[in-house]
């Protein structure tokens, strides 16, 4: 939820023609918000809002219960026998507590017969080398027992001030955020956004001192090339390095606030209201965030920390007419998962989504089910959105923009993508050329704020 801002609190001067603010000055009290400069981050078509463009009623929202969730962040990760006694110890979480632990286990039996087939078969995108290139990438995440954030708290460095005596950094809120961009970057963010805490986007349960108010969130993008093989072992393995990337730049991050001085924790709430207030992107038909510079292509993170920071505001470029017209998403999902209708709901599917807010509401059921009994995810949905794409060619820049400034324009979009043979590609030749590729390092061309 945006803090509202009157004339006397607001710390930029009066928005040009483009809906975005001047340059921000940062001389206010130390309680008011600072917000950046959303023209620095932004093409000319993206505008900032006050609100996110999602409605929300604040009077039938609840804070999420993340046992509710369909997907068991713990459990979701063992495989084969392992996998069947962690389902049958967390009856209660994920996936089992709406399907039962029977059919649950069920569909990971299924999904691991169903790899041992492409293997035998040899089947192009789920060789033997596919699936090597993805356990590799997980080899670090989940085999060494312990987590990065817990190896580099063992390091010399984990706190520079503590080691030499030095007092936290010191700066204004402006130049902070902008510490912290280009650490994230370097890190190996693709995006980087600020927001504040809002208690009603926290897990039930779940606070804050109230210093601790300072949101970060980070965008680690997956590639190109993964997203068109999404739900192959070769996307899967994309997935995989990806997730490790995250790790790394979750835990180098916050060896790095604690190295200035101030204290950080992983945020206990869902990333996406807070990546949506940070002005990342908007929400889109799949129920996920949709950035204007790469889609749905990627994973988000956010820590809290007490480090003041200069935050941002939402953002709109069309995407809510966009998505009403477009349907590309909702068409990819193999088990009709998502919404085709023609306008957002106040009505969730199930429990495992939040009441209070206007959106187009998944079936997560369907959607776990589905990836479980594949054996490697899926992720159609979000590789096929007509934003997701890394090129930046003057056709798709143009585009964009036709797209942000008329939505009426999304059939042509979506008709031109077809066209173009973007999204994922099932073309055994086509998927099986990855190994030829000539990929720069991690598969990706470059980095957006």
């Amino acid at each position: 939820m945006t803090p509202e801002l009157s004339i006397e609190e607001t710390t930029v001067n009066d928005a040009d023609d483009t809906g975005l603010p001047s340059e921000p000055v940062d001389e206010t009290p130390v309680s008011a918000p600072v917000y950046r400069d959303q023209r620095k981050r932004y093409p000319w078509w993206v505008k900032g809002v006050n609100e996110p463009t999602t409605a929300t009623d604040w009077e039938r929202h609840r804070r999420m219960n993340p046992e509710r969730l369909v997907l068991d962040l713990v459990s979701r990760f063992y495989h084969g026998k392992d996998r069947a006694e962690v389902v049958r110890k967390r009856a209660n979480l994920g996936l089992p507590q709406y399907i039962g632990v029977d059919k649950t286990a069920a569909l990971a039996k299924k999904g691991l017969a169903r790899k041992k087939r492409w293997l035998e078969e040899n089947s192009p995108g789920f060789r033997h080398e596919d699936w090597a290139l993805g356990h590799a990438a997980e080899s670090v995440q989940y085999n060494l027992g312990f987590d990065f954030y817990e190896f580099t708290a063992k390091s010399a460095f984990v706190n520079v001030c503590e080691r030499f005596g030095l007092e936290p950094w010191k700066g204004s809120k402006l130049e902070a955020s902008r510490k912290i961009e280009k650490a994230a970057i370097a890190l190996g963010a693709s995006q980087v956004g600020f927001a504040q805490i809002d208690p009603m986007y926290l897990y039930e349960g779940a606070s804050y001192p109230p210093e601790m108010k300072y949101v970060i969130v980070t965008y680690i993008r997956w590639t190109h090339e993964g997203d068109r093989r999404r739900d192959t072992a070769l996307g899967w393995a994309d997935n995989r390095i990806c997730s490790s990337r995250q790790d790394f730049l979750n835990s180098a991050l916050r060896n790095f606030i604690r190295g200035l001085g101030y204290r950080e924790s992983v945020l206990r709430g869902p990333f996406i209201p807070y990546a949506v207030n940070a002005g990342m992107g908007e929400l889109g038909r799949a129920n996920r965030l949709v950035s204007p510079v790469h889609g749905m292509g990627g994973r988000i993170t956010a820590l809290v920390t007490d480090l003041p920071l200069a935050i941002d505001k939402p953002i709109d470029f069309g995407l809510q007419k966009f998505c009403g017209s477009c349907r590309k998403c909702a068409k990819a999902c193999p088990v009709d998962a998502l919404s085709m209708e023609k306008e957002p709901s106040w009505e969730p599917k199930g429990a495992w989504n939040n009441p209070g807010k206007r959106a187009y509401f998944e079936d997560s059921v369907k959607c776990i089910s589905y990836m479980a009994s594949r054996g490697t995810g899926c992720s159609l949905c979000l590789a096929a959105c007509p934003w997701t794409k890394q090129s930046k060619t003057s056709l798709h820049y143009v585009a964009k923009a036709l797209a942000a400034k008329l939505p009426s324009m999304a059939r042509a979009m979506v008709f031109l993508d077809d066209l173009f043979g973007y999204g994922p590609i099932s073309d055994p030749e086509l998927i099986e050329k990855w190994w030829d590729l000539d990929l720069p390092e991690y598969g990706l061309d470059s980095h957006h704020r």
